[in-house]
């Protein structure tokens, strides 16, 4: 294995961190290509906020590795029965609704405690999103997963 400030980025396994590696090279290529067409596009037709810019494009950044990694089905290497598949999908949804429910303390501690029914109500909202969002990604990560080992065993 070779030592680097970056390996602390990337999974233990072998395969895994290649795979990463891979899914960070693309994300490293898409960036520069996003970040010219848009100047492009801010020099042509009408002005992008440069900060605005920025953060989309780590946003985006993010947001490719994470759903490259999620739809490639490396992460559940273990899972091969349709009890496991089911073992973990009950998994993955407990740990949505505590990553919701951590979300939502540190929101209403670190950003603002709603004041209205309005605001309450947006923040609930918020954390159904969040809730739908984690576990939508995990659980076709778990489902590529599960395919992808059933593959293997044939």
């Amino acid at each position: 294995m070779i030592k680097s400030w970056f390996s602390v980025f990337l999974p233990e396994d072998e395969y895994k961190r290649q795979k990463s590696l891979y899914f960070f090279a693309e994300a490293s290529v898409i960036i520069p290509i996003f970040l010219v067409v848009s100047l492009l596009i801010n020099k042509l037709f009408f002005s992008i906020n440069y900060e605005f810019l920025n953060i989309l494009a780590l946003g985006l950044f993010g947001l490719y590795i994470l759903l490259r990694y999620s739809i490639s089905g490396i992460e559940y290497i273990s899972v091969s029965t349709k009890a496991e598949f089911n073992n973990k999908k009950k998994k993955t949804f407990v740990q949505s609704i505590n990553f919701s429910f951590i979300f939502g303390l540190l929101y209403l501690v670190l950003v603002d405690l709603p004041n209205s029914r309005d605001n309450w109500f947006q923040f609930t909202l918020l954390l159904v999103v969040i809730f739908i969002l984690f576990f939508t990604i995990n659980y076709i990560s778990l489902k590529k997963s599960y395919q992808k080992n059933m593959d293997l065993m044939d």
